[in-house]
């Protein structure tokens, strides 16, 4: 509940304090560097929340090359595309698996991050971040 408000916060304050800045509504206004960087905070706020229709809203006043890096990481079209890349992938390293757990686990496919998980620490059973990963997934 706490994190619900104090991202309620966070949106009232870029939604309606902001634009006040921004226009010069309230001490002069931010400069273009500062409203720009004000809006591609927003941007991570709405992603980071997993609002990507707000973010998408957003993106179009915010330079790519700012956003792509999180996106390729966690917007769920490019995620599906990384899974089914690795799907594909004959003979998956350790890494490759990891990757997968990873992607898997943002999708909220839990089992099937579980299974690469799995397929992680069969391939290397001492690693100790894997075996930390395997037995904290059984929780």
């Amino acid at each position: 509940m706490r994190l619900i408000r104090n991202n309620f916060q966070y949106i009232i304050f870029f939604l309606i304090i902001t634009p006040l800045l921004v226009k010069g509504g309230v001490g002069g206004g931010f400069s273009h560097g500062d409203a720009y960087f004000s809006k591609l905070q927003n941007w991570y706020l709405f992603a980071k929340s997993n609002n990507w229709t707000a973010a998408d809203q957003l993106e179009k006043q915010l330079d790519s090359a700012d956003t792509l890096s999180y996106k390729l990481t966690h917007y769920p079209p490019e995620l599906k595309k990384s899974v089914n890349n690795l799907v594909v992938k004959p003979n998956k390293s350790i890494e490759d698996w990891l990757e997968l757990a990873r992607v898997d686990s943002i999708l909220g496919k839990d089992q099937e991050s579980l299974n690469a998980i799995t397929q992680a620490k069969a391939l290397d059973p001492i690693r100790d971040d894997i075996t930390q990963l395997y037995y904290q997934s059984q929780k």
